[in-house]
């Protein structure tokens, strides 16, 4: 099972290596930009409803209270007396935001597209089109353009949080983009028909995570050695010193959460960063923070244990750092990664023994199932399932 300090941080990467070139075209790939647009609309309605469904089929796995206050969590955890499968977690409605099912992606409203190869790990609205990254070679591909426009990538691939740009960074195609090679830009276009060129600017580093878009700059994160830093379409690159590494951006408060440089050991702390001033708006030690709500009032946190005991998850709140939320997930589940499908639940990429599934967690600890649980085949390591929108690098 995976080490929760290594969780989230390095999935994205385990997941982006090694891409295989795409070997059908696509020359109809119906446009779903416009879907993510609707998410703001339909977030409120679907939100609810999702609440709604769990509270008709709750499963609650050691959960303690919520804390009405926001003065920390209220009460001990509740231990379960018996292993939970993924068959005991009651199926709830599915995904109500970007998500991918085998060869389709399934946009926020539940379009459906299908993709023209298996194995995608990513996928992002581009120019009325998808960028779409897939397990092999490390192209990075633009469906329905020219036969598939490709480049190679280097880094994830981000979206804004009104889900009006998507961020990328590749260098010209070469049919193995493993070897490196050609100088990098960063590019921050569309997401919509536009003809509008993309932003761009050279790209500092090579082997970086773009965790986001905040305002008029990129964030970036190196996947091992170097410091995260704020990369501004004019130019100008900002070192963000005092964090090891950033995991999440709050376009609201102009914020950043990550990890606090020089605490690589255990127990780690957790940070919240102003950007353009680089001081450290709060910490919370023994935590690995991660990714803010949608709303950007909220930020998560996984708290590292014992390899196979239950994961420790805390909400924090993001202006002040006060913790309103905490509770623990069944040990035996293995989270790949996770997204905030609205400001009160989590999605979390989910494998237990052969099985996978997507699973929605509610902030009190509440389990529900988004998908059914999908054997794992030996031929696609990667599963059935991901989830498209932006994952805690």
């Amino acid at each position: 099972m995976t080490r929760p300090e290594d969780l989230l941080s390095d999935a994205l990467r385990e997941r982006i290596e090694h891409f295989e070139a795409p070997s059908t075209p696509l020359s109809d790939v119906v446009s779903t930009a416009r879907h993510l647009r609707r998410r703001r609309n339909l977030r409120a309605g679907v939100a609810t409803a999702a609440a709604a469904l769990v509270l008709a089929a709750p499963f609650v796995v050691n959960a303690s209270r919520s804390s009405d206050t926001g003065n920390g969590p209220a009460g001990p955890s509740q231990e379960s007396t018996a292993p939970v499968t993924l068959a005991d977690v009651a199926l709830g409605a599915p995904p109500t935001i970007a998500w991918i099912d085998g060869r389709d992606y399934v946009a926020a409203d539940g379009t459906r597209t299908r993709l023209p190869f298996d194995d995608v790990v990513r996928v992002v609205p581009y120019r009325d089109s998808l960028l779409v990254v897939r397990r092999g070679d490390g192209h990075v591909i633009w469906l329905g353009h020219e036969d598939e426009a490709q480049w190679c990538g280097h880094g994830s691939l981000a979206l804004s949080p009104d889900g009006a740009s998507t961020a990328f960074a590749v260098s010209p195609a070469t049919a193995d983009c493993t070897r490196g090679g050609g100088e990098i830009t960063l590019h921050v276009g569309p997401t919509g028909p536009s003809s509008t060129a993309d932003r761009t600017r050279p790209m500092p580093l090579r082997d970086a995570g773009l965790v986001g878009i905040l305002g008029d700059a990129v964030v970036a994160s190196p996947y091992n050695e170097g410091q995260p830093v704020l990369l501004g379409l004019d130019g100008t690159t900002t070192t963000l010193d005092p964090l090891a590494r950033v995991t999440g951006v709050n376009a609201r408060l102009g914020l950043v959460s990550g990890r606090l440089a020089g605490s690589q050991d255990a127990p780690p702390t957790g940070a919240v960063l102003d950007p353009t001033t680089g001081s450290v708006s709060w910490t919370s030690p023994g935590w690995l923070l991660q990714d803010f709500s949608p709303d950007g009032s909220s930020v998560v946190g996984l708290r590292p244990g014992a390899p196979d005991a239950p994961l420790t998850w805390g909400v924090f709140d993001a202006a002040s750092g006060s913790q309103l939320h905490e509770f623990t997930t069944p040990a035996g589940f293995a989270f790949w990664t996770a997204v905030w499908e609205d400001d009160q639940h989590l999605l979390l990429d989910t494998t237990q023994g052969d099985a996978q599934a997507l699973v929605r967690v509610a902030l009190d600890g509440t389990l529900q199932l988004a998908t059914e649980p999908s054997p794992i085949d030996a031929d696609s390591p990667a599963g059935r399932y991901a989830l498209a929108p932006n994952a805690f690098p």
